[in-house]
């Protein structure tokens, strides 16, 4: 887990490698100089954490990973008689998928070529896949026109987080509180559109301060279209907040807003959580809709939004409708109570899913998976920017 933040693929992780620790006792996780996962684990013994500073060694193990590292982890490690099992966490894992989407017609007339190499190689290790939703795991079969299995593993909880829920809700302030990477490829038009529906909700006059907690490349986009929109005194920009912090921030608000794992800030805080879409185009996000987590019918904690079919997905209320169903108190407390009740059946069926993503035997597979150039640079230009810009995105 070559972790950068404290976002939520690293909270998966660390809950996974507790999971595993109690099941076969030992886990050994590799973490990046940043040191996050060493930080999530530090309370079990039977975690152990390390930073190589050189390509690793690894024998008869299994190996999980997110999806992301498929073909470029024999450039990470040197694997004898492993099995490699990929977890995908989102809709775009793929640096080939994410970059295709990212330059538009351009990806498509350099990028496109390529997908039959990289249908062959998700192919060949297809029993080795596994899926947090049914739509990644349905956009990386579209993508490449291939059949996965598509039974989910499930989003990981940690139960203790929410034994207290029957407690009395906290104080509450009228703010408006997203949480999630501002980064530039689709956070930040669905971050934007927020900042326009907060600023123009009932002609401005909704209470309260729109908080945004998060850090990345589009933090200075964000704040111009706050200045232009005259909305400085409104919208505060907290960047990375530490995980107390972050409760007490959520805990006082009127509702969170998020995508991903980020909204079980809000279920563990008991506040109403919206849940919205990954736009990668602007033009699509003008379409942007809000949805109560408790009002879905599914675990899918955003879809992905990459074109103008894909808009059938886009369910929801305007947010001027979400201020006005929140006024209810009634409804607010149904809603808190909802979705408190649907993340029980969802932490209920997760551990007999998530077993399989580290259940014997081990099947080697690791001679099976190609490594592409394209992977390659992808993972070593982000690890460079990042260094370079001594910001952790």
């Amino acid at each position: 887990m070559r972790s950068r933040i404290h976002g939520g693929a690293e909270r998966q992780m660390a809950l996974l490698s507790e999971r595993i620790s109690k099941a076969e006792g030992r886990v050994t996780i590799i973490d990046s100089t940043n040191g996050v996962m060493r930080e999530l684990t530090k309370h079990n013994p039977a975690v152990e954490v390390v930073t190589p500073e050189k390509k690793l060694v690894i024998e008869n193990s299994l190996v999980i990973t997110q999806m992301s590292y498929a073909f470029c982890i024999n450039d990470f490690l040197t694997m004898r008689g492993c099995e490699v099992r990929l977890w995908s966490m989102s809709s775009l894992p793929l640096p080939h998928m994410y970059l295709t989407s990212r330059l538009g017609i351009l990806g498509g007339l350099f990028l496109k070529p390529l997908r039959r190499r990289y249908a062959e190689g998700l192919t060949n290790i297809r029993k080795s896949l596994f899926f947090q939703s049914l739509d990644s795991s349905n956009s990386i079969s579209g993508f490449y026109n291939i059949e996965l299995k598509s039974e989910p593993t499930l989003t990981l909880t940690d139960a203790k987080d929410y034994r207290n829920h029957e407690s009395e809700e906290k104080e509450r302030k009228s703010d408006v509180v997203w949480i999630g990477r501002l980064d530039t490829s689709s956070r930040i038009f669905a971050v934007s559109k927020l900042v326009i529906d907060f600023a123009e909700a009932r002609g401005g006059s909704h209470e309260g301060e729109l908080i945004i907690i998060g850090d990345g490349g589009a933090l200075s986009q964000l704040k111009r279209l706050v200045v232009t929109l005259n909305m400085t005194r409104r919208v505060r920009f907290l960047g990375q907040v530490k995980l107390d912090e972050l409760d007490r921030i959520v805990a006082g608000s009127e509702m969170l807003i998020a995508q991903g794992t980020s909204v079980y800030v809000g279920i563990k805080n008991k506040v109403p959580v919206l849940i919205v879409d990954f736009f990668f185009e602007r033009s699509l996000s003008n379409h942007m809709r809000y949805r109560f987590f408790a009002e879905t019918d599914d675990s899918t904690l955003g879809y992905a939004v990459t074109k103008k079919a894909d808009l059938a997905l886009v369910t929801g209320r305007s947010f001027d409708d979400v201020i006005l169903s929140l006024k209810d108190e009634e409804f607010r407390k149904k809603v808190i109570a909802d979705q408190y009740c649907k993340l029980k059946k969802i932490m209920k069926n997760e551990g007999q899913k998530i077993e399989r993503l580290y259940r014997k035997p081990i099947n080697p597979n690791d001679h099976l998976i190609p490594s592409f150039f394209l992977d390659k640079v992808f993972f070593r230009l982000r690890d460079i920017i990042i260094r370079s810009s001594k910001r952790q995105y």
